[in-house]
């Protein structure tokens, strides 16, 4: 990820909050950080699928390649959801948040992507003999419907 994750570092640590070391909203603007310095975040606030492609293609270890369609599609299907969820709400783009310059927007699609990757992981990665892995597996495709992140009320 190159810079990425050193320019995401220190831009996180200079928020002001009553605890150094977890500064507050750190969660919601670290993704957008990270896909801002990947090239995957558009002027307008929205993911560059093909850039996040272009970038895990590239940057995954060839032993885990094979978990990178299942990423993208997971990008494209929390996307969809979301800007669906948005829509109906009638919300076009999140306003990024006072005194931070972020968005949660790119974190929510980041919290999306993780889940629905572990609901559709590869089965070449998943260790089918690891009963917690499939308990939270089998929890997750139970309690936590897509977009798999809480949505704004209006």
């Amino acid at each position: 990820m190159g810079d990425a994750i050193e320019k995401c570092h220190k831009q996180i640590v200079s928020f002001k909050s009553h605890n150094d070391k977890y500064p507050t909203y750190a969660h919601v603007c670290y993704p957008e950080c990270i896909y801002r310095e990947t090239n995957s975040l558009q002027p307008d606030g929205d993911i560059h699928i093909e850039n996040v492609q272009k970038f895990l293609t590239t940057n995954i270890e060839q032993r885990d390649r094979v978990i990178v369609p299942t990423i993208v599609q997971s990008f494209r299907t929390c996307l969809t959801n979301i800007k669906q969820n948005m829509q109906a709400k009638g919300i076009k783009m999140f306003s990024k948040l006072t005194d931070l310059g972020c968005s949660p927007y790119a974190s929510m699609v980041y919290g999306c992507v993780n889940a629905e990757t572990f609901l559709h992981c590869p089965p070449e990665m998943w260790q089918q003999n690891e009963n917690s892995c499939n308990l939270a597996k089998s929890f997750a495709q139970q309690c936590n419907p897509l977009p798999h992140v809480p949505m704004p009320m209006a």
